[in-house]
């Protein structure tokens, strides 16, 4: 069973749109056990929206992106710690100043992110109506189990059991 979305086509982006994809990401990140990275003064780098609306949004890069609640990021400026002015943007790795900056004002961030290492607990992962029992933990290592035993079982269809989602694959 999975979630109905349906394509929105080409209308208005509504908040709760994006309220059932972030919860959705959420859920997953939960299934795999996605580890966490701790970054030190990470550059901000400013989203160009238009030449009207310049020096308001900072977002870091690709790869830096999906930062934890806590601990709670650190934002600098000219490389001074803010604590107002501004709001997060958590899962873009940004912030969105309430007044614009000046052209030549610099932002970091210090923050802890999810990263893109899962972690498969033993206890977590069986292979349903086959009677194996993955004991790695690692995805690498869950995977070639997963192959060797569908190879020496010869199944057709292997259910994938990861902490309480099912992939049928």
């Amino acid at each position: 069973m999975k979630t109905n979305w349906q394509d929105p086509g080409s209308v208005e982006i509504q908040s709760s749109f994006i309220s059932g994809l972030q919860e959705a990401v959420g859920k997953v990140e939960d299934a795999i056990g996605l580890q966490t990275t701790a970054e030190t003064d990470i550059e901000l780098v400013e989203t160009y929206i238009a030449a009207t609306d310049r020096y308001r949004i900072y977002q870091v890069a690709v790869g830096k992106r999906n930062w934890v609640a806590s601990p709670a990021p650190a934002i600098k400026k000219n490389g001074s710690t803010i604590t107002t002015g501004f709001i997060l943007d958590y899962g873009g790795g940004a912030i969105s100043l309430e007044t614009a900056a000046l052209s030549t004002d610099a932002f970091t961030a210090d923050f802890t992110r999810t990263n893109n290492t899962p972690v498969i607990l033993a206890s977590n992962v069986s292979i349903a109506d086959a009677g194996v029992i993955i004991t790695a933990t690692t995805v690498e290592a869950a995977l070639q189990e997963i192959v060797t035993a569908a190879n020496t079982q010869k199944a057709d269809t292997i259910f994938l059991n990861l902490r309480g989602c099912r992939y049928n694959g």
